[in-house]
């Protein structure tokens, strides 16, 4: 079992909404040849979520000069990654986002090895028809923070979605937290970003998850 760490996640869109990928070194021990989000940072000692997704795009993709939002796209949350024969990669991860990107990119190949910009709806056709080809928690961060739409992703999610979505104690953070799993259904994560503002518990949740690594 791994030790709880943070990490952070930082999706960068050009001025046309598209998004901007990177290839994993094959050098990666986790990952490699993969295609994954923009960048992703483990905090350093004494540093912020949003100063680390700094630190993040200028170290892999040589962006500086960059103002990056003072919120996150949602609350902190727990993710949890296997890695078969090795250990289980336990993070709190939050994301951020830079829109209007119209810089150049430099990409350090000790960590990448190609970038690229795709289109949403294209993206979503890629990970549907050769999943294997992309990060796990890529395809899972993009699902969790509502970029595809805030749909039941099957049947099943559809009958709990009107409780999920009145009820903010029902949400994959506060399931993940407790060590549930992850939660009652991928509905659930609409209150997030697709309903108003983060509400109370959200908050008291996050608060405690952050106050326990202090």
């Amino acid at each position: 079992m791994g030790l709880l760490h943070k990490a952070v996640y930082c999706f960068v869109f050009d001025t046309r909404g598209r998004l901007l990928i990177q290839r994993r070194s094959s050098k990666k021990s986790i990952g490699p040849n993969q295609w994954d989000l923009s960048v992703a940072e483990h905090l350093s000692p004494g540093e912020s979520f949003r100063e680390a997704a700094a630190r993040g795009l200028q170290e892999e993709l040589g962006i500086t000069g960059v103002l990056l939002p003072q919120q996150p796209l949602g609350p902190m949350h727990r993710r949890s990654l296997l890695v078969p024969g090795k250990y289980v990669d336990n993070e709190l991860v939050e994301s951020y986002e830079l829109r209007d990107f119209q810089g150049e990119v430099s990409f350090n190949p000790a960590e990448v090895s190609e970038v690229k910009y795709i289109e949403l709806p294209d993206l979503v056709t890629q990970m549907a028809a050769e999943p294997q080809n992309f990060t796990e928690w890529f395809r899972d961060e993009l699902a969790l923070l509502c970029f595809f739409g805030c749909e039941p992703v099957d049947g099943s999610c559809s009958s709990q979605q009107q409780q999920c979505a009145g009820d903010p104690n029902l949400n994959r953070l506060e399931w993940q937290l407790a060590g549930r799993g992850t939660g009652c259904c991928a509905c659930c994560v609409c209150t997030w970003r697709c309903m108003a503002a983060h509400n109370a518990a959200l908050s008291s949740i996050s608060e405690q998850a952050r106050v326990s690594l202090q």
